[in-house]
């Protein structure tokens, strides 16, 4: 639920820059942090040559890194697939829960 109004304001901005209605889902399919995908729109409609857009998204994204590492031991046994999946699904609310949860309950 938290998440929907972000994704209705990303919309709003993504077509006010530019993006088609295609592109902009798109992006939200593959770009899955917010702050990601909002820098990336503004940079865009600045014509930001790709090379910057895409270093900026890396580095605006690296805290990810930090999340990954620090949920790793917990996640050890599981397959790569699994973990593909786990990562590209972690965001900073679901990391928030399950950092929580992992902590107390193991």
């Amino acid at each position: 639920m938290g998440v929907a109004p972000f994704g209705m304001i990303y919309g709003v901005i993504a077509l006010e820059a530019g993006l088609s209605p295609l592109r902009a889902q798109a992006m939200s399919a593959i770009v899955f942090t917010g702050s990601a995908q909002f820098l990336t729109v503004q940079l865009l409609a600045n014509l930001t040559p790709a090379l910057v857009v895409i270093l900026t998204g890396f580095v605006v994204n690296l805290r990810h890194l930090l999340y990954s590492a620090s949920v790793a031991p917990w996640l050890q046994g599981l397959s790569g697939p699994w973990k593909a999946l786990l990562s590209y699904l972690l965001t900073d609310e679901a990391y928030a829960v399950t950092i929580i949860n992992y902590r107390q309950n193991g």
